[in-house]
């Protein structure tokens, strides 16, 4: 016969077991999230949205935030970031289903055209058609920091190229082709590295290429910028910054050259000018000196 003593342990031992559950990040829960991210990119119904593939790098740096306990964004650059947490004790996959769910839902919120991503921040990386890899982790939290929760399911996820440049969309509606060159159709979605053609008028743009200037001066060989837009949410949040280099090749544009050039030559005339200028001032201030002593 159980004493009341007895059912006071056995009821704190079932609150306790309650609070340390712990996520089971696993290889299940990798390809349930993947699943998840194509299966709604796939239904967008856009052109040349790329194939998500899931990234380990990523699930690190992922498990690192995470674990950390703090619901807020580690802005590093070039990575977008949705962040999600629950205080239901749910299987892992449920939680997982249900946060990529509200993330998709701000779709309701998002007009084709607008400027950022605003209150759509979640749903327009999840779509964004550029982002190629992700990496997610999960974390049981007995306190989620900047939350009030308490024994919190942290999600997190990380993406490359991230999304969200002020002024895009996340993708489009009607395109020359369902893919970029250089990019194969599987299943609704693209996959492989696209080739990002350019007209080669400078007669030393291949030669740069050759040597190695993509590379090492990409902001120079490349002409492209960003722009940034961030959000936050109370039980999720989406970022955006500017995004890194893909693995897109491009080798190089010309215009970007020709008004380097052209702000070069403009500069060296002005110098040119102006010292011009500071001699014939000199000279005739001298003038005027030796006339005065002479007379």
């Amino acid at each position: 016969m159980l004493t009341k003593a007895t059912l006071l342990v056995l009821a704190v031992c079932a609150v306790s077991a309650v609070w340390a559950q712990e996520s089971h990040w696993d290889q299940a829960a990798r390809d349930h999230i993947v699943d998840i991210h194509n299966e709604y990119r796939r239904n967008e119904g856009g052109c040349q949205i790329n194939k998500l593939e899931y990234d380990m790098t990523l699930e690190a740096q992922a498990r690192v935030w995470a674990e950390k306990c703090a619901f807020k964004h580690e802005m590093v650059r070039g990575r977008g970031e949705n962040l999600a947490f629950s205080t239901y004790i749910k299987p892992e996959a449920e939680l997982i289903t249900e946060s990529a769910k509200r993330w998709f839902q701000e779709k309701d919120y998002y007009v084709r055209g607008q400027h950022g991503c605003q209150h759509s921040c979640h749903y327009t990386q999840l779509v964004w058609h550029s982002t190629k890899k992700f990496g997610c982790w999960s974390n049981r939290c007995p306190k989620l920091h900047n939350s009030l929760a308490e024994n919190a399911w942290y999600f997190v996820c990380f993406y490359t190229p991230m999304g969200n440049m002020i002024g895009q969309d996340p993708y489009e509606t009607q395109c020359e082709a369902p893919c970029k060159p250089g990019q194969t159709l599987e299943n609704g979605l693209c996959v492989g590295d696209e080739i990002i053609p350019c007209d080669n008028k400078n007669p030393s743009c291949a030669g740069w290429a050759k040597r190695g200037e993509c590379t090492k001066n990409p902001n120079y060989m490349n002409n492209s910028s960003s722009s940034r837009s961030n959000s936050g949410g109370s039980s999720s949040i989406g970022i955006s910054r500017p995004s890194s280099s893909s693995t897109s090749r491009r080798i190089c544009n010309n215009s970007t050259v020709v008004i380097i050039i052209v702000v070069v030559v403009v500069v060296v005339v002005v110098v040119v000018v102006v010292v011009i200028v500071v001699v014939v001032v000199l000279a005739v201030i001298l003038v005027g000196l030796v006339v005065l002593v002479v007379l």
